[in-house]
């Protein structure tokens, strides 16, 4: 049941912020039990949505009715794409990270996301593709990152722990871009600090367009 997995997340996700106020980087904060439950709710975040549905169907370069390509969607995910996915992840190295920066991340209407290694964003339920990293805004100071372990091998020393990275600027704001990029219509943020969002779009105003391309092609 989705409400029950959303309550043991949401249990996991709690202690975690807890945790990760007090104690120095490199301190262990996630726990092997944590991954199964979190595994299956990242997996079911990313791809339950109507964003991943607009993805599945401009991947399919198809003129599928609405209702086919629920239809479509659905079956999918019943299929095993939600399991396969979560599979993938909770072997993945999984890092939180505290923002002390000053500038606030973002989270979205699609607040999963995943790019590859170079910063590109991902879709169509590409979990599983070497070098995929997975950002999750838990406030606006904690991100949950996770890193595919073939690729970032360097990063397994700090596999469930808090990262000692110290964000920046444009560190925050490289992650801030990937929500709005990847947002369907909204972007959140617990304060009033939206300049950041507003100047993008007014460079990219194509991220406007929920119905835009979203692939390259």
């Amino acid at each position: 049941m989705l409400s029950e997995l959303e309550s043991e997340a949401s249990a996991v996700l709690a202690r975690w912020l807890q945790a990760i106020e007090d104690v120095p980087p490199g301190t262990g904060v996630i726990e092997a039990a944590d991954r199964p439950t979190m595994s299956q709710y990242l997996a079911t975040q990313a791809l339950r949505t109507s964003e991943e549905r607009t993805l599945l169907g401009q991947g399919l370069g198809s003129a599928l009715e609405i209702a086919d390509l629920q239809t479509l969607h659905v079956a999918m995910l019943a299929a095993g794409a939600i399991q396969e996915a979560a599979a993938a992840v909770s072997n993945f190295v999984w890092i939180l990270a505290r923002n002390e920066s000053g500038v606030v991340f973002y989270t979205s209407d699609h607040p999963v996301v995943l790019r590859t290694h170079d910063h590109h964003c991902l879709h169509f339920f590409q979990f599983s593709l070497p070098g995929t990293e997975v950002l999750l805004p838990l406030s606006s100071t904690v991100m949950f990152y996770a890193y595919d372990r073939s690729h970032w091998k360097k990063l397994a020393p700090f596999d469930g722990q808090v990262s000692p990275v110290r964000f920046t600027r444009e560190l925050v704001e490289s992650d801030n871009q990937a929500q709005i990029g990847h947002s369907r219509r909204f972007v959140f943020c617990d304060r009033d600090e939206f300049a950041f969002a507003r100047s993008f779009c007014a460079a990219h105003p194509e991220v406007r367009d929920h119905e835009r391309d979203r692939f390259q092609r």
